[in-house]
């Protein structure tokens, strides 16, 4: 048992600067720390000793009285080696006035210990030190691998005050938007960095998401850099009585895509003109999916008004004549594996009870896996060629 004690006295549990001006005071703090399983270092007088000592041993604390011999007091010390080193302060004093205490805020002590204490004072002011200081550091590194994140980003993330619309954190992408520094966009309204006109677009969508809704949308807006369609997300921060505190935005620039649709759409229609004027109609087959798309002139090739029914196998099947259905499968069948499409020649009989020849050109599309996932095609009336109908 007794070994057990001995053994758990010698644990150190870190090291600690003493800089104290009394040399009995000094003495006192170091004893009590013996006993409480720290380290010394030092004990040292001088402030300047004191940032000497922080930097060559890089201790877990230190214990600083405010007043000190030599050029720099404990407050200008502190500050010092909270700005080199990055350790956590306490000051020893036995001065309480308001003046004083207040001059040493601006060192960012981790506490404060008035003399004189007791031991338990000075492990339990330690303690909470540490700990502050800890949370402080994986705090830090939690805030810059957000920034990391954030910046690595090719869209805005930013964060907008309630009450006043002004940004209170921006990421790098507001610089190639802006070409202005972030740091300049903080504390700035909506409408000093975005400018009016896209303010008054983007007014509605926030006015919701201030009410506590998380709100998704497109817009073409009118920023200060010239216009942009974006895509949108702004997502309510409440405190924990409920109140909206602040609004996140996520806002990436979907200009080109937008293009891209509108000359994709713009081709369709041109080719959608084409085949009309062509007498042909399209098709496609999404062999995973089962879903099957008409364009409105093969509904027509059929015998049918466009959209009459859902686009099918069995509604195609339906006008197809049965003599002529099972050299069609049987073809359509062999094309599957995608190596060549197929081409066929065959009859429907239309509401009427008239005939129609058409003529089919498909083929199925592989995908990266090696599966067949579409088949596309064409259909054309080719009736007038068939003077004589007969199947192919």
């Amino acid at each position: 048992m007794k070994a057990d004690i001995e053994a758990k006295e010698t644990v150190k549990r870190g090291t600690v600067l003493v800089v104290e001006d009394e040399a009995i005071v000094a003495a006192d703090l170091a004893n009590k720390l013996g006993h409480l399983g720290y380290e010394i270092v030092g004990p040292t007088p001088r402030g300047e000793e004191a940032i000497a000592l922080a930097q060559e041993t890089r201790p877990n604390l230190v214990l600083m009285d405010i007043r000190l011999q030599g050029r720099l007091d404990g407050v200008e010390a502190a500050a010092q080696i909270r700005r080199d080193c990055d350790l956590p302060v306490i000051f020893l004093t036995a001065h309480s006035d308001a003046a004083t205490l207040e001059r040493a805020k601006t060192a960012e002590p981790f506490g404060y210990i008035l003399k004189p204490f007791e031991e338990r004072e000075l492990d339990t002011t330690i303690e909470m030190a540490r700990y502050k200081h800890e949370a402080e550091h994986r705090l830090r590194e939690s805030e810059e691998q957000l920034r990391l994140i954030t910046d690595a980003t090719p869209a805005l993330i930013g964060y907008v005050d309630a009450a006043s619309l002004e940004y209170r954190f921006a990421n790098r992408e507001y610089e190639t938007w802006f070409g202005r520094p972030r740091q300049t966009v903080v504390d700035k309204t909506m409408i000093q960095v975005l400018g009016r006109a896209a303010v008054d677009q983007l007014r509605p969508h926030l006015e919701r998401a201030l009410t506590g809704v998380p709100v998704r949308f497109e817009i073409e807006a009118s920023y200060a850099s010239g216009a942009r369609w974006v895509d949108v997300h702004y997502i309510p921060r409440r405190e924990a009585g409920g109140r909206v505190a602040g609004v996140y935005e996520l806002v990436q620039d979907i200009t080109q895509r937008k293009r891209t649709e509108e000359a994709l759409h713009e081709s369709r229609e041109h080719l959608a003109l084409a085949l009309a004027g062509a007498r042909m109609g399209t098709f496609e087959w999404n062999v995973r999916t089962k879903e099957i798309l008409w364009s409105a002139y093969h509904y027509v090739l059929l015998g049918y008004r466009p959209g009459e029914v859902a686009a099918s196998f069995e509604a195609w099947q339906q006008r197809v004549l049965p003599e002529d259905r099972p050299d069609l499968l049987r073809k359509v069948e062999r094309a599957l594996d995608g190596t060549e499409e197929y081409q066929a020649e065959y009859r429907v009989r239309w509401p009427d009870g008239s005939i129609h020849w058409l003529w089919v050109m498909g083929r199925f599309l592989i995908g990266q896996r090696g599966q067949t996932e579409r088949m596309l095609g064409v259909t054309m009336d080719i009736t007038e060629r068939k003077p004589n109908p007969e199947p192919s």
